[in-house]
């Protein structure tokens, strides 16, 4: 089966596209095993010395497509966030340089742990910025091996490495957006129990500093504590409430959740529960840089013990922050 039309099949099969009174899942499942198959050399066993001879790369060159494609537009689509990033594909070997205006602060994903940096070009009035990517790895040897031997299908070995990916992305996201908040002027923070008057004020704070519409993100339990507020009594507040646990505005301006996630390798969650974050939305403030497409790297120098072959999915990732203190405000709750 032709490539491109075998990439459709399986995204399709994943996505739930497929007609099912057309093709069983069997029948599907089958076909794409059959195609597989055929990119390893026509052999339902792939041996570590297959893969040492490079009769594998067709099929990771068609996972890699695979993973480009339902990592992060699932991502995206899960996360409301994204909206307010602005966002830029870079072909390989690219930078992209920020402009950002004079006394703006600007933070990038991991500065503080050495891997990701910053440089500066000072302009007149302004200043260039471009932020170093950084690549995230997937080991995937043990998925892979389960799908070309029949213990898992298509759908699972695509959704192990790609909600892996997910995982780290989102990771240097909440990292990055959660440091521009250190350091606010103490006018655009407030803290102690919710209290319309207070959430109000740092609404109409940022608002009145940057001219543009604030909206408030947090994570769900963060978004519940706002309670007893005027007009909650409405059948759509109620229904937000029933819905979601939150309200989905809160006297006109948006409220978004950030998906609560682990810090990585722990069961420690990344994001407080007890800070709502108010920030200017109509400059996107946010930066997302993407280089390329993934790329799958094998790992067969033969330093397993048992002379398996490990498979890391790579995608190289930036975050960053260009933004001014007065557009972002937080409440600290008790």
């Amino acid at each position: 089966m032709e490539k491109n039309k075998l990439m459709k099949l399986i995204l399709d099969n994943y996505e739930g596209k497929l007609n099912s009174s057309e093709f069983s899942s069997k029948e599907v499942e089958k076909s794409i095993r059959d195609a597989i198959i055929e990119f390893t050399g026509g052999s339902n066993e792939i041996t570590p010395k297959d893969l040492m001879e490079g009769r594998s790369s067709g099929l990771f060159a068609l996972i890699e497509d695979i993973i480009t494609e339902v990592a992060y537009e699932a991502l995206k689509a899960e996360n409301p966030l994204f909206n307010y990033f602005e966002e830029h594909n870079l072909a390989e070997g690219d930078t992209k340089v920020f402009k950002v205006k004079k006394n703006s602060r600007f933070v990038a994903t991991r500065v503080a742990k050495g891997v990701a940096s910053l440089r500066r070009q000072r302009l007149h009035g302004a200043e260039e910025i471009s932020v170093d990517l950084e690549v995230l790895g997937i080991k995937f040897y043990e998925e892979f091996s389960h799908y070309i031997s029949g213990k898992i299908d298509i759908n699972e070995l695509i959704s192990k490495v790609a909600e892996a990916l997910q995982r780290k992305v989102l990771n240097m996201m909440y990292e990055t957006v959660t440091a521009a908040f250190t350091g606010l002027p103490a006018l655009n923070k407030k803290s102690g129990s919710f209290a319309e008057d207070q959430l109000d004020d740092l609404i109409t704070r940022v608002e009145t500093n940057t001219g543009e519409k604030a909206i408030i993100i947090g994570t769900k339990k963060a978004l519940g504590k706002i309670t007893g507020i005027k007009g909650a009594d409405s059948n759509t507040a109620k229904e937000d409430l029933f819905k979601q646990g939150y309200y989905g505005t809160y006297h006109g301006t948006p409220v978004v959740e950030l998906k609560q996630a682990y810090k990585e390798g722990t069961k420690e969650y990344l994001l407080s529960d007890n800070t709502l974050y108010v920030i200017a939305s109509g400059d996107k403030p946010f930066k997302h840089l993407l280089q390329g497409d993934t790329f799958i790297k094998e790992s067969n120098d033969g330093s397993n013990m048992d002379l398996t072959v490990e498979y890391l999915a790579l995608q190289a990732h930036g975050f960053a922050v260009a933004f001014t203190d007065e557009g972002f405000g937080m409440y600290e709750l008790a």
